[in-house]
């Protein structure tokens, strides 16, 4: 009997000065997926069939409705500013890497991230992945990435108590550390490299408070090695992977 093929379920966040962008990315997933969700808080532009929620939303707010939007195995997040030129190839290796390894977070490599290589890549000392282009990392960042159900189960309840206006920091990092928890990898495929500015558009003293209030509101294990990841202690969470 063959393996039933994993549902992506594609999701876009736009927001102001991101339309044309957006509105480009949703076209080429369009020939992808019968049905592609942008969440748009871009009030000068919107369009029928998004989900046009209004300037309040900020990250936080998109993720917090992205997960009550969710009915699939696999939840695909693009941020409006990224550019990619093959997503039918990404969106293929996902389902493949899916299907082959216990994957709690798939994500590409994105040209412009805090977490890059350096700082995210775990040495891999038992040769869990059999491919070479890719690595277990601590942050997949979250330009774009694929999220199984699983990694979301037991965390979706502290994001959804956040506010609408929350910028987002912390999501990442939860969702990580609950794959981690359930034994799932977190990887990234180095054969793909997304394009994205070198700008950072809030607050980020704000973003530090609300993600340390965003974490402290998990649960032990969570919060525990929530700070593992934020501190990159990667020998250490290899532990979660053997």
């Amino acid at each position: 009997m063959n393996k039933k093929e994993v549902e992506i379920q594609p999701f876009i966040f736009n927001w102001r000065n991101q339309f044309d962008n957006a509105k480009n990315t949703y076209e080429d997933l369009c020939k992808i997926f019968n049905k592609v969700n942008v969440i748009n808080s871009d009030e000068n532009n919107q369009v029928s069939g998004w989900e046009n929620v209004g300037n309040d939303y900020w990250f936080g707010g998109q993720f917090k409705k992205a997960i009550g939007m969710f009915t699939g195995d696999i939840l695909m997040h693009i941020q409006a500013d990224a550019s990619y030129n093959n997503w039918d190839e990404l969106i293929d290796d996902a389902k493949k890497y899916f299907s082959q390894y216990k994957l709690g977070v798939y994500a590409p490599n994105v040209d412009y991230t805090w977490w890059n290589s350096n700082k995210a890549d775990i040495n891999d000392k038992n040769n869990i992945l059999d491919h070479t282009n890719l690595k277990l990392v601590c942050n997949t960042d979250c330009t774009v990435w694929f999220i199984h159900k699983e990694a979301l189960s037991g965390v979706a309840t502290y994001i959804e108590n956040i506010s609408e206006d929350h910028l987002g920091a912390g999501i990442d990092t939860l969702i990580i550390a609950n794959s981690m928890l359930k034994k799932r990898l977190v990887i990234r495929d180095y054969n793909h490299k997304i394009s994205h500015p070198e700008s950072t558009g809030y607050n980020t003293n704000i973003a530090t408070k609300e993600k340390w209030e965003l974490i402290n509101s998990a649960e032990r294990e969570l919060r525990r090695v929530s700070r593992l990841i934020d501190r990159r202690a990667n020998n250490l969470l290899y532990q979660y992977y053997i």
